[in-house]
């Protein structure tokens, strides 16, 4: 931008690229205490969900739980992102695996294998709803055709809601909707200031 002159009766006004350059340095230097703000915020919650994630899932691949902060700048929308979210490259029918993880529901059962006589003995005092003969195997819940097992509660039933959702969105926005008056505050000091 180059010199505008603004002349009205003997008042002259002379208007450079300053204002811009000056709006410009205050308004980079803000993003740039913003994105800390934002990473700081989004690596207590990764933190947080590594902590949590696997005390609430009943199998463990040691993958999806790696929680992990990611900033990525587009320069053509000239553009900060800040994410949180799990390393795990896993698909599953299109979906990454870790959106796809969720804890155990109210109504949840593990399975643990007894012997026959166990089977036996438990059938033999009535409680032969608590114990099973596979006569199928079912690979995903660990059972092996012909073995025995008794069911019982899970001691990690919970909501079988998402852990994506639960551990990261919701806490990650909750904490950057309480840090928003502090981001504004980060402006206006600039601007008080007169400049980075």
């Amino acid at each position: 931008m180059g010199t505008t002159r603004y002349t009205d009766g003997n008042v002259t006004i002379t208007l450079d690229d300053g204002l811009e350059k000056w709006c410009r340095s205050i308004l980079d230097e803000a993003q740039r205490e913003m994105v800390t703000q934002a990473e700081t915020e989004a690596q207590a919650v990764a933190d947080a969900a590594k902590g949590q994630w696997y005390e609430q899932v009943q199998k463990r691949s040691g993958k999806s739980g790696d929680i992990t902060v990611v900033t990525t700048f587009d320069a053509a929308r000239d553009v900060v992102r800040v994410t949180v979210g799990s390393t795990d490259t896993r698909l599953n029918k299109g979906k990454p695996v870790a959106v796809l993880v969720h804890r155990p529901s109210s109504l949840s059962q593990i399975a643990t294998e007894i012997t026959r006589r166990e089977y036996s003995d438990a059938r033999a005092a009535g409680r032969s709803k608590d114990v099973v003969h596979a006569r199928r195997g079912d690979k995903a819940r660990g059972i092996v055709a012909g073995k025995f097992y008794r069911f019982s509660h899970n001691p990690k039933a919970a909501d079988g809601k998402n852990l994506m959702v639960e551990l990261i969105r919701k806490p990650f926005t909750l904490r950057l909707k309480k840090a928003i008056p502090n981001m504004a505050r980060v402006i206006a000091d600039r601007v008080n200031r007169g400049g980075p």
